[in-house]
């Protein structure tokens, strides 16, 4: 009894393509773990999110949780630029098939920072990171399902308000909260690093008005060359469905 032969695999299907009727999107269709962690049901509801801690103490005055927020975002913005997949979201045509990963450029460095400034949430309660994690992933499952950026990331200190100064020496925890069909345990922690590197320059500059920022500046459309390689590609793959071939 021989198995029928398996479907050839197309590069082409996978790749990044207009989005029709947008011209400024791309989009394409989700591959291998993605398409089964980005099932509509169980990904609508956190069954796959990840989250990444990090704590942090505070080493200068002047910072508040709230400015904290800022910078995050302001270095948001240019990982962005560089990694745009932070800034893809994902949608549906059933519930049973592969979701498509889409890709929409802000219209201008305006419309980016807010896009980060969304994207970043301040906790000031007698709370840590792990506590807020599990706090929403109880709340994603009990919720009605809905769809998950691809990481949002929460800013959580002991404070009486957002913008209370912090004393030196106090400890903030900075958590990630990651959708699954993008990332993977390398890659969010990778993310992690860089989002964190981009806010010590930035506090580094020598300007102690830490409120103070600029709004980052792209040529944004640019970056949808920055888009990750779809993975056939990138594995040159050239796989004849039901055909074996002995190492």
């Amino acid at each position: 009894m021989s198995l029928p032969p398996l479907p050839r695999l197309e590069p082409a299907i996978y790749r990044w393509n207009s989005v029709p009727g947008d011209r400024i999107s791309v989009r394409r269709l989700a591959l291998g773990t993605e398409a089964w962690v980005g099932l509509r049901a169980p990904n609508s509801r956190g069954q796959y999110d990840n989250y990444f801690n990090t704590s942090l103490r505070v080493e200068v005055p002047g910072l508040s949780l709230e400015i904290l927020a800022l910078q995050i975002s302001v270095a948001l913005v240019n990982i962005r630029y560089q990694h745009p997949e932070v800034g893809c979201t994902v949608t549906w045509t059933t519930d049973d098939d592969p979701s498509f990963i889409d890709y929409t450029p802000p219209v201008s460095n305006k419309a980016a920072l807010e896009w980060a400034r969304n994207s970043v949430s301040t906790v000031s309660m007698a709370e840590n990171g792990l506590d807020v994690a599990e706090r929403i992933s109880k709340q994603r499952q009990e919720s009605p399902p809905e769809s998950f950026p691809p990481v949002k990331i929460y800013v959580v200190g002991q404070a009486s308000e957002p913008g209370t100064l912090l004393e030196v020496g106090s400890l903030v925890d900075i958590l990630c909260a990651f959708n699954h069909i993008h990332w993977d345990s390398i890659s969010s922690r990778i993310f992690a690093g860089d989002l964190l590197r981009g806010v010590a320059q930035q506090l580094d500059t020598g300007d102690k008005n830490y409120s103070a920022v600029s709004v980052p500046r792209h040529p944004w459309g640019e970056e949808i060359l920055n888009l990750n390689e779809p993975v056939l590609d990138a594995c040159k793959t050239d796989v004849e469905g039901g055909t074996w071939r002995r190492l």
